[in-house]
């Protein structure tokens, strides 16, 4: 979600903060827990206009969006493979959760390097 925002005009970006601070009981995106980023990640896959206002249409970057659908399927894969389902439904989405792990860590490993802030961090994981 941060990264959605950072690559925003600003315009957009202040707009788009304001909706999610609505959204989110919150006044400050960095005092966010994660479990609120996944909730706000989903509601964004939902509904593309949802941190639009009648004032700004927040477009959204389509590969960005993608990388939040598979971090969603990525969450949901995990929490059925490590739940109190049947065998053949945790080895199913065991395989699901390893997918999206490779989908999510090839694109990370080539976008990685592009980011300003990461690049010389010593982010090196997801």
């Amino acid at each position: 979600m941060l990264f959605l925002l950072a690559i925003m005009p600003m315009t957009m970006k202040t707009t788009a903060r304001n909706k999610i601070y609505l959204l989110m009981g919150r006044g400050n995106v960095g005092g966010m827990y994660l479990r609120e980023f996944g909730r706000l990640s989903a509601l964004v896959v939902a509904l593309m206009g949802v941190l639009s206002d009648e004032h700004m249409n927040v477009a959204l970057d389509g590969a960005a969006v993608v990388m939040l659908q598979l971090s969603q399927i990525l969450t949901a894969a995990w929490r059925r493979a490590v739940g109190i389902k049947t065998a053949a439904e945790r080895e199913s989405a065991a395989v699901a959760f390893q997918m999206t792990v490779t989908v999510l860590e090839t694109l990370f490993a080539n976008l990685q390097p592009l980011d300003p802030v990461t690049k010389s961090a010593g982010v090196w994981n997801l």
